[in-house]
């Protein structure tokens, strides 16, 4: 099993396994090192950032290889704009300041009430793993007001937090291979 899907493992297994989600949520060097065999720096601060149902983060890499990007990370809007912002400093600055303005006008997606993005940056001793929120099972629970609200608006919060949730596994992963964790 490479380290990668080891990695998915652990953050699926974060989700379904409360006392796991806050050993990693409390130290997630000592979580990573136990379970991926992570070597990660001293010098490095790695946070988990917990998604909620109104609350993302997005994460500003130190630097985006743009010649290795998916083709999904090429068509996702998202992933294009952190990809802009990570070189461009005067977006970089206004996603950090306002995100729902920067994402409003880039993307053209405008968020719900009550919703919060968050935007962090890594540098080289700050490093972030995003939990994202689980995806609501359709089969056993109905949609809220404001859910139904936002689907007949035609906005659906969930590419978003799609996005969020699936990048979360590679950037993570991606960020620490590089720096040579795994």
């Amino acid at each position: 099993m490479t380290t990668e899907i080891k990695f998915e493992h652990l953050l699926e297994r974060a989700q379904s396994d409360a006392t796991f989600k806050q050993e990693l949520l409390h130290d997630p060097k000592a979580v990573l090192t136990k379970e991926l065999g992570a070597n990660i720096p001293e010098n490095v601060e790695l946070k988990v950032l917990e998604e909620t149902e109104s609350t993302h983060y997005l994460v500003i890499p130190k630097s985006v290889d743009t010649d290795t990007a998916t083709e999904g990370e090429a068509e996702d809007p998202i992933a294009q704009l952190i990809a802009r912002a990570s070189q461009d400093a005067a977006l970089k600055q206004e996603l950090l300041n306002s995100p729902k303005t920067v994402i409003q006008r880039e993307v053209g997606i405008s968020l719900p009430e009550g919703s919060d993005v968050k935007v962090v940056e890594e540098t080289d001793n700050n490093a972030y793993i995003v939990l994202p929120v689980l995806p609501v099972d359709s089969d056993n629970e109905e949609l809220s007001e404001e859910q139904l609200e936002a689907v007949a608006g035609g906005f659906v919060w969930a590419p978003l937090a799609i996005y969020a949730g699936y990048k979360a596994v590679d950037a993570a992963y991606g960020a620490g291979k590089k720096k040579g964790w795994w």
